[in-house]
């Protein structure tokens, strides 16, 4: 989701005249301040050219507004997965955030592991664990769990793996390896393997496990035991021909078509901020005078979806102050004095 920084880039596009490609990678955060970033997003949004989504379901609940859309799905470079190593951890490898909102998925696929008799699992990804580690706790399984921090050459990482567990990227990377792969959806549903079934499946909607029916740890048990190094081998084969790199040829003239769109509102609050830029505070988010230089281009442009958005967002579900984030703790946070 754009912010302050992005919507300088669009800015600077603008007056270079320069076309601009947005892609959607995951849904809007509503979560940070949402109020400023959903504005910024539907300004800036008047400036795309082409919207990539990296699968059907973001292309179905983003809407692309004057651009072209299409679907480019998750490539990758399968030269830099060839990493090959004799010395295997007996452990199967999570590859995961670790923030609140991921403790859901983690905590499902530990449970499914420890159900499966798998006896050990690293997790790897940046985060405080002190909290994670007492939900692991409170969970009374046998299966021994190590946290590895940040791991930034993942590649090199997973050979060294039984498995691999996770969603999205990580999914990829792991069948890039030619590991089995289970995957957890983002609301905690066990999906179990990727297999050459329900590889299609998995692939449109970017491998986050939607669309498809959640399993449990018996029918995750059967799964492993059926799962043979072939598999994984044939699965890797659909990975190169649909996911590798070598297929950007094919998009590659998408690129070539994009004509500069003409965004005069953006341009005109350029104008105002490099005017006032000297009394401005900074970050200029922060600012009230900001807010109110933004909003006064909405109605000098007439753009009426934006501002019946405003009026929408700040009556009916409040997202001009404090959002309510399931996955975190209840606290005050000041927000910024309403604007009208």
């Amino acid at each position: 989701m754009l912010d302050l920084f992005a919507c300088a880039a669009v800015i600077a596009a603008q007056l270079c005249r320069i076309p601009v490609i947005s892609t959607i990678h995951g849904p809007l955060d509503i979560y940070r301040t949402p109020f400023n970033r959903l504005f910024i997003q539907k300004l800036t949004g008047e400036s795309f050219s082409l919207s990539i989504y990296v699968s059907k379901l973001l292309e179905s609940i983003i809407p692309a507004r004057n651009a072209d859309k299409t679907i480019i799905p998750n490539l990758i470079n399968l030269n830099e997965y060839r990493h090959q190593t004799s010395e295997i951890t007996p452990a199967w490898l999570l590859i995961s955030r670790i923030s609140a909102e991921k403790y859901e998925s983690i905590l499902r696929f530990l449970q499914a592991a420890n159900s499966c008799n798998i006896a050990n699992i690293d997790i790897a990804g940046g985060g405080d664990p002190l909290e994670l580690r007492k939900r692991i706790n409170a969970l009374d399984i046998k299966t021994q769990v190590r946290f590895l921090g940040e791991v930034r050459e993942i590649a090199e990482l997973i050979p060294g793996y039984l498995g691999v567990a996770g969603m999205g990227r990580v999914a990829i990377e792991g069948l890039a390896c030619q590991k089995p792969v289970c995957i957890i959806s983002p609301e905690g549903s066990l999906i179990g393997l990727v297999t050459t079934y329900n590889f299609t499946r998995l692939k449109n909607y970017n491998f986050t496990g939607k669309g498809l029916v959640a399993i449990d740890n018996q029918e995750l048990s059967k799964q492993l035991e059926r799962h043979t190094p072939e598999n994984s081998q044939h699965l890797y084969q659909k990975l190169k021909h649909e996911l590798s790199i070598d297929n950007w040829d094919r998009y590659i003239e998408l690129y070539k078509k994009i004509t500069f769109i003409d965004n005069q509102a953006l341009e005109s609050l350029y104008h105002k901020l490099a005017y006032f830029a000297v009394t401005l505070s900074r970050p200029f988010e922060k600012d009230e005078f900001f807010w109110h230089l933004f909003y006064e281009t909405l109605i000098e442009y007439k753009l009426d979806n934006i501002k019946e958005m405003y009026h929408y967002y700040e009556d009916s579900i409040g997202l001009n102050s404090d959002y309510p984030n399931p996955y975190k703790t209840n606290k005050k946070i000041k927000w910024r004095k309403k604007f009208k």
